[in-house]
């Protein structure tokens, strides 16, 4: 487990979608990170807690 810190300029919803291999914009900055075209995905199932 890793900790995502955007103070250190990380985004927790760009690991997100490397990990899942999925597209997942950013409500926080605008930003889409696309992972679609990713071959090796680890985890496809993504648990957001409630009301994030």
């Amino acid at each position: 487990v890793n900790i995502i810190s955007r103070g250190k300029g990380k985004s927790a919803v760009a690991s997100a979608a490397y990990i899942s291999g999925e597209k997942i914009k950013n409500e926080w900055d605008g930003v889409t990170h696309d992972y679609t075209r990713k071959e090796k995905v680890l985890v496809k199932n993504i648990i957001f807690p409630f009301l994030s």
